[in-house]
């Protein structure tokens, strides 16, 4: 009778307990899912933010050229790069982020601004990836702090072309 009563009862406590671990399994498989989105947030976050670190540094770059040597391309490299992060200019042709820039002033590249295709700023870019609220208003924090540096950049290129007067503070 002992025996039976094991045996009728062993099946079912099989089955609830291959069950629990299913539903152990998914939980457990969402969680990784949760982590693995959470990388790629991460990666895609730092991915833009060193972008627009790269491409900050490489305007000033450029300003210290263009003051240095009057070179108009540096002027003109300057003024892309903000127009293509700003989404008022589309990107080049097989944009690279990391090393278009870099390869054009090198002289490696041949540099083109298309007349038409995608305009993306940098925050459009960042919505579309999902950002969340607090990191879009750090983002603009950041695009505030440059373009006050910009407004500082303008005026050395004035300078350089004598369309500047420090006494005045005024542009010519």
């Amino acid at each position: 009778m002992r025996l039976r009563r094991v045996s009728f009862w062993f099946f079912p406590i099989v089955l609830l307990a291959l069950g629990a671990n299913a539903f152990f399994l998914l939980l457990i498989k969402e969680s990784y899912d949760a982590v693995v989105a959470a990388q790629q947030h991460r990666q895609s976050a730092l991915e833009l933010a060193n972008e627009l670190h790269q491409e900050t540094e490489q305007l000033a770059r450029l300003v210290r050229a263009y003051t240095a040597t009057g070179e108009p391309r540096y002027l003109l490299y300057y003024y892309d790069i903000l127009g293509v992060r700003q989404g008022e200019k589309p990107a080049p042709a097989n944009f690279n982020p990391r090393s278009y820039w870099d390869d054009v002033i090198a002289g490696r590249i041949k540099h083109s601004i298309p007349k038409e295709g995608p305009r993306r700023s940098v925050a459009d870019l960042m919505k579309s990836r999902g950002f969340s609220d607090d990191e879009l208003l750090r983002l603009k924090r950041v695009l505030d702090a440059t373009a006050e540096m910009n407004k500082i950049e303008q005026i050395a290129f004035a300078a350089t072309q004598g369309l500047y007067n420090p006494e005045t503070g005024e542009f010519v």
